[in-house]
Protein backbone atom coordinates (compact mmCIF):
# COMPACT_ATOMS: atom_id res chain seq x y z
CA UNK A 1 0.00 0.00 0.00
CA UNK A 2 1.04 3.58 -0.54
CA UNK A 3 1.07 5.98 2.41
CA UNK A 4 -1.87 7.84 0.85
CA UNK A 5 -3.87 4.59 0.74
CA UNK A 6 -2.81 3.60 4.25
CA UNK A 7 -4.17 6.72 5.96
CA UNK A 8 -7.44 6.39 4.01
CA UNK A 9 -8.28 3.00 5.53
CA UNK A 10 -11.65 2.88 7.22
CA UNK A 11 -12.86 0.33 9.75
CA UNK A 12 -15.32 -1.01 7.18
CA UNK A 13 -12.41 -1.77 4.81
CA UNK A 14 -10.92 -4.28 7.25
CA UNK A 15 -11.99 -7.92 7.25
CA UNK A 16 -9.92 -9.83 9.79
CA UNK A 17 -12.00 -12.99 9.36
CA UNK A 18 -11.04 -13.20 5.69
CA UNK A 19 -7.55 -11.76 6.32
CA UNK A 20 -7.86 -8.91 3.87
CA UNK A 21 -8.11 -5.16 3.40
CA UNK A 22 -10.21 -3.48 0.74
CA UNK A 23 -8.03 -0.75 -0.73
CA UNK A 24 -10.12 1.66 -2.78
CA UNK A 25 -9.46 5.16 -1.41
CA UNK A 26 -6.51 7.49 -0.98
CA UNK A 27 -5.55 10.83 0.46
CA UNK A 28 -5.13 13.64 -2.04
CA UNK A 29 -3.91 17.22 -1.77
CA UNK A 30 -5.95 20.20 -2.86
CA UNK A 31 -4.29 23.41 -3.98
CA UNK A 32 -5.65 26.91 -4.42
CA UNK A 33 -4.49 30.41 -5.26
CA UNK A 34 -4.08 32.86 -2.41
CA UNK A 35 -5.04 36.50 -2.67
CA UNK A 36 -1.43 37.29 -3.51
CA UNK A 37 -1.64 34.98 -6.53
CA UNK A 38 0.59 32.24 -5.07
CA UNK A 39 -0.41 28.60 -5.48
CA UNK A 40 -0.52 26.77 -2.11
CA UNK A 41 -1.73 23.60 -0.41
CA UNK A 42 -5.21 24.23 0.92
CA UNK A 43 -6.43 20.84 2.20
CA UNK A 44 -5.94 17.09 2.50
CA UNK A 45 -8.98 14.97 1.67
CA UNK A 46 -9.86 11.31 1.10
CA UNK A 47 -11.30 10.43 -2.30
CA UNK A 48 -13.03 7.22 -3.35
CA UNK A 49 -10.48 6.13 -5.92
CA UNK A 50 -6.79 5.27 -6.25
CA UNK A 51 -4.26 6.15 -8.95
CA UNK A 52 -5.74 3.62 -11.40
CA UNK A 53 -8.67 1.24 -11.70
CA UNK A 54 -6.27 -1.58 -10.80
CA UNK A 55 -5.70 0.16 -7.47
CA UNK A 56 -9.12 -0.94 -6.22
CA UNK A 57 -8.08 -4.27 -4.73
CA UNK A 58 -8.07 -6.67 -1.80
CA UNK A 59 -4.75 -7.02 0.00
CA UNK A 60 -3.93 -10.16 1.94
CA UNK A 61 -3.11 -9.76 5.64
CA UNK A 62 -0.49 -12.03 7.18
CA UNK A 63 -1.12 -13.03 10.83
CA UNK A 64 1.34 -10.44 12.17
CA UNK A 65 -0.41 -7.66 10.23
CA UNK A 66 -3.74 -8.73 11.70
CA UNK A 67 -2.29 -8.56 15.21
CA UNK A 68 -0.95 -5.05 14.57
CA UNK A 69 -4.38 -3.91 13.37
CA UNK A 70 -5.99 -5.38 16.49
CA UNK A 71 -3.50 -3.47 18.65
CA UNK A 72 -4.33 -0.24 16.80
CA UNK A 73 -8.04 -0.85 17.26
CA UNK A 74 -7.49 -1.53 20.96
CA UNK A 75 -5.41 1.64 21.34
CA UNK A 76 -8.16 3.65 19.60
CA UNK A 77 -10.69 2.29 22.07
CA UNK A 78 -8.51 3.14 25.07
CA UNK A 79 -7.91 6.65 23.73
CA UNK A 80 -11.57 7.24 22.95
CA UNK A 81 -11.01 7.19 19.19
CA UNK A 82 -12.91 3.98 18.39
CA UNK A 83 -15.97 5.86 17.10
CA UNK A 84 -13.97 7.49 14.34
CA UNK A 85 -14.46 6.41 10.73
CA UNK A 86 -10.78 5.89 9.95
CA UNK A 87 -8.32 3.43 11.44
CA UNK A 88 -5.43 5.86 11.87
CA UNK A 89 -6.62 8.78 13.97
CA UNK A 90 -5.33 11.12 16.64
CA UNK A 91 -7.29 13.61 18.73
CA UNK A 92 -10.40 12.94 16.70
CA UNK A 93 -8.79 13.60 13.34
CA UNK A 94 -7.51 11.36 10.60
CA UNK A 95 -3.72 11.08 10.47
CA UNK A 96 -2.20 12.56 7.32
CA UNK A 97 0.19 10.73 5.01
CA UNK A 98 3.13 12.91 6.07
CA UNK A 99 2.71 11.60 9.64
CA UNK A 100 3.39 8.06 8.38
CA UNK A 101 6.69 9.22 6.88
CA UNK A 102 7.61 10.92 10.15
CA UNK A 103 6.84 7.83 12.25
CA UNK A 104 8.75 5.57 9.84
CA UNK A 105 11.81 7.80 10.15
CA UNK A 106 11.57 7.64 13.95
CA UNK A 107 11.43 3.84 13.90
CA UNK A 108 14.35 3.55 11.51
CA UNK A 109 16.42 5.97 13.58
CA UNK A 110 15.71 3.95 16.73
CA UNK A 111 17.28 0.85 15.15
CA UNK A 112 20.12 2.77 13.43
CA UNK A 113 18.86 2.37 9.86
CA UNK A 114 19.19 5.25 7.43
CA UNK A 115 16.10 6.83 5.89
CA UNK A 116 13.94 4.53 3.77
CA UNK A 117 10.79 5.68 2.00
CA UNK A 118 7.42 3.94 1.98
CA UNK A 119 8.00 3.43 -1.73
CA UNK A 120 11.13 1.39 -0.98
CA UNK A 121 9.07 -0.72 1.41
CA UNK A 122 6.70 -1.47 -1.49
CA UNK A 123 9.66 -2.50 -3.63
CA UNK A 124 10.89 -4.82 -0.89
CA UNK A 125 7.40 -6.31 -0.58
CA UNK A 126 7.19 -7.02 -4.31
CA UNK A 127 10.73 -8.41 -4.52
CA UNK A 128 10.14 -10.71 -1.55
CA UNK A 129 6.98 -12.11 -3.14
CA UNK A 130 8.77 -12.66 -6.46
CA UNK A 131 11.67 -14.39 -4.68
CA UNK A 132 9.11 -16.57 -2.89
CA UNK A 133 7.61 -17.75 -6.17
CA UNK A 134 4.22 -16.03 -5.86
CA UNK A 135 2.41 -15.73 -9.19
CA UNK A 136 3.37 -12.41 -10.80
CA UNK A 137 -0.21 -11.55 -11.72
CA UNK A 138 -1.27 -12.00 -8.08
CA UNK A 139 1.61 -9.74 -7.01
CA UNK A 140 0.50 -7.14 -9.57
CA UNK A 141 -3.00 -7.17 -8.12
CA UNK A 142 -1.75 -6.94 -4.52
CA UNK A 143 0.10 -3.69 -5.22
CA UNK A 144 -2.44 -2.21 -7.63
CA UNK A 145 -0.50 -2.22 -10.89
CA UNK A 146 -2.36 -2.29 -14.20
CA UNK A 147 0.52 -3.99 -16.02
CA UNK A 148 3.01 -6.64 -14.83
CA UNK A 149 5.71 -4.75 -16.75
CA UNK A 150 5.49 -2.02 -14.12
CA UNK A 151 5.84 -4.62 -11.37
CA UNK A 152 8.92 -6.17 -12.96
CA UNK A 153 10.62 -3.02 -14.27
CA UNK A 154 10.11 -0.67 -11.32
CA UNK A 155 9.55 -2.82 -8.23
CA UNK A 156 11.69 -5.93 -8.63
CA UNK A 157 15.31 -5.83 -7.52
CA UNK A 158 17.89 -8.23 -6.14
CA UNK A 159 17.70 -8.33 -2.34
CA UNK A 160 20.82 -10.47 -1.98
CA UNK A 161 24.55 -9.83 -2.17
CA UNK A 162 26.86 -11.15 -4.86
CA UNK A 163 27.87 -14.27 -2.92
CA UNK A 164 24.29 -15.25 -2.09
CA UNK A 165 23.20 -14.57 -5.67
CA UNK A 166 25.97 -16.80 -7.02
CA UNK A 167 24.87 -19.60 -4.69
CA UNK A 168 21.31 -19.26 -5.98
CA UNK A 169 22.46 -19.43 -9.59
CA UNK A 170 24.64 -22.47 -8.89
CA UNK A 171 21.80 -24.20 -7.05
CA UNK A 172 19.37 -23.71 -9.93
CA UNK A 173 21.85 -24.79 -12.60
CA UNK A 174 22.98 -27.83 -10.60
CA UNK A 175 19.36 -28.85 -10.08
CA UNK A 176 18.59 -28.59 -13.80
CA UNK A 177 21.75 -30.59 -14.63
CA UNK A 178 20.66 -33.34 -12.22
CA UNK A 179 17.21 -33.45 -13.81
CA UNK A 180 18.78 -33.73 -17.27
CA UNK A 181 21.01 -36.60 -16.16
CA UNK A 182 18.12 -38.44 -14.54
CA UNK A 183 16.02 -38.08 -17.67
CA UNK A 184 18.90 -39.38 -19.79
CA UNK A 185 19.13 -42.55 -17.66
CA UNK A 186 15.38 -43.08 -17.87
CA UNK A 187 15.40 -42.61 -21.64
CA UNK A 188 18.10 -45.26 -21.97
CA UNK A 189 16.22 -47.72 -19.78
CA UNK A 190 12.92 -47.35 -21.63
CA UNK A 191 14.31 -46.90 -25.12
CA UNK A 192 12.19 -48.66 -27.75
CA UNK A 193 14.05 -51.28 -29.75
CA UNK A 194 13.24 -51.11 -33.46
CA UNK A 195 12.45 -54.45 -35.11
CA UNK A 196 11.24 -55.50 -38.49
CA UNK A 197 7.59 -55.33 -37.47
CA UNK A 198 8.04 -52.11 -35.34
CA UNK A 199 5.80 -53.55 -32.61
CA UNK A 200 8.07 -55.31 -30.13
CA UNK A 201 9.08 -53.29 -27.05
CA UNK A 202 11.27 -55.42 -24.77
CA UNK A 203 11.14 -55.11 -20.96
CA UNK A 204 14.08 -53.39 -19.29
CA UNK A 205 16.80 -55.77 -18.16
CA UNK A 206 17.91 -56.19 -14.56
CA UNK A 207 20.86 -53.84 -15.01
CA UNK A 208 18.60 -50.95 -15.99
CA UNK A 209 16.28 -51.69 -13.08
CA UNK A 210 19.22 -51.29 -10.75
CA UNK A 211 20.05 -47.93 -12.34
CA UNK A 212 16.51 -46.63 -11.79
CA UNK A 213 16.39 -47.85 -8.19
CA UNK A 214 19.46 -45.80 -7.23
Amino acid sequence: MTKAELVALRYKDIDLERSQLHVHCQETKEYAFRDDGEYHLSAHKVVGYTKSDAGDRYVYLVPEAKEIIKRIQNANEINGESQQEFLFVKNGERIKARAVVYQLDRCLSAVSIKHKSIHKARKTYVSALIDGGVNINEIRKQVGHADVRTTYACYCYNRFGEEATNRQIASVLDFNTKKTNEKSVQDQCYKKVTTSDHKIIPFQDNRNREILSK
